[in-house]
């Protein structure tokens, strides 16, 4: 069968016609039209359709499709031509199409990327930072694509030896990615492109390639922006994670106490350090005198932030400074919450902590 923009336009149409039987033929078009080789170039034609967004969202459906289940498949040329529309259309598509449509072809362009690091993109995210520098609108294309990242790189079916490659490209860029962020984080006072940044610094750093507790500066910013009721919950979900996350997290548990200080980096111990500092300063009076009022979203959000210190870096609790006392009380305070969901929060800590305490190859 022959496929055309027109036909597909509708068949798309026709998934609405009173028929039945209509609706179940161009139901079955449309399956095979999106298996099909012409989706490819159709799937263009559609988002080239002026002043139709269902159509051309359609089409970017369509297009990620083919990304996601034959971009592989396609040979060196083929890989290149696709790879050179979908970024040329994002550079000038962001006031042509609508956010929907938008941010489908930036899911396409995340594909595409992943695909293609290992490959023959090793310079993929200078490229993007340098894309990003050029206006708002590209900073928030690049940042789209950033934020699909993680979703994609986990759903995609790639070799674990490429899975290696890509963490270790991003590991490379680390350092310009949390430049990228810094910038972005104290110069900018778009609420859309600032919460779009920490959803691509979570992104990133739940891919395992961003080891957010490398860079101390970037986690004092982060805190300083924990204020901005705006970004409190992205905040704190960005830091859970960069602790999470991190290859130094339950490090006691591996090698005892000791060992396992020495063994983690100085970068590492003064962001940790950083976020308990905090808690115990700025965050515990406050959390004291909001305990038993509603506002719940500070004191849920804080807890969660002290449980992932004590659960995944317990070993600076143990360290016994002053500051870890505070946090050891704050973690009490926090497990007598009056909402039982805040305080069960803190209670795999508490498990972690028993049992740290009562095994003699810890110490």
């Amino acid at each position: 069968m022959e496929y055309t923009a027109e036909k597909v336009i509708q068949d798309f149409a026709n998934l609405g016609h009173s028929d039945a039987l209509v609706r179940q033929k161009a139901n079955q078009d449309l399956l095979e039209f999106k298996t099909s080789p012409h989706a490819w170039a159709v799937s263009q034609n559609l988002l080239g359709t002026q002043g139709n967004q269902t159509v051309q969202f359609l089409g970017a459906q369509v297009f990620y499709l083919k990304v996601k289940g034959d971009f592989a498949t396609l040979g060196e040329n083929e890989r290149e031509e696709v790879k050179r529309f979908i970024f040329n259309t994002i550079e000038t598509g962001f006031d042509k199409y609508n956010p929907p449509t938008f941010r489908q072809l930036c899911a396409s362009a995340s594909v595409i990327a992943i695909r293609s690091i290992p490959v023959s993109w090793g310079n993929f995210i200078p490229e993007m930072i340098e894309l990003a520098n050029t206006s708002n609108q590209h900073l928030l294309g690049v940042l789209e694509i950033l934020s699909n990242f993680h979703r994609e790189f986990d759903d995609l079916q790639i070799h674990e030896t490429q899975r290696s490659q890509i963490k270790e490209v991003l590991k490379n860029s680390s350092g310009q990615l949390c430049k990228f962020f810094e910038i972005i984080l104290q110069n900018i006072d778009d609420p859309k492109i600032l919460v779009k940044t920490l959803e691509s610094a979570c992104s990133l750093i739940e891919m395992g390639g961003f080891e957010l507790l490398n860079y101390p500066d970037l986690v004092q910013v982060l805190m300083k922006a924990m204020p901005n009721d705006k970004l409190f919950k992205m905040v704190i979900e960005v830091l859970c994670e960069g602790l999470r996350c991190s290859e130094y997290s339950d490090a006691i548990l591996k090698v005892g106490f000791e060992a396992a200080f020495a063994s983690i980096k100085e970068e590492i111990k003064i962001s940790v350090k950083k976020i308990i500092e905090f808690l115990a300063t700025e965050v515990y009076g406050q959390y004291v005198q909001m305990k038993s009022s509603d506002k719940t979203l500070f004191c849920e959000g804080t807890t969660q932030l002290a449980a992932y210190v004590g659960v995944y870096f317990n070993i600076f609790i143990f360290e016994n400074t002053d500051h870890s006392k505070v946090l050891l009380k704050f973690l009490l305070i926090c497990t007598s919450h009056h909402d039982r969901m805040i305080s069960h929060m803190t209670f795999e800590f508490w498990e972690i902590f028993c049992q740290l305490i009562q095994r003699q190859d810890v110490f």
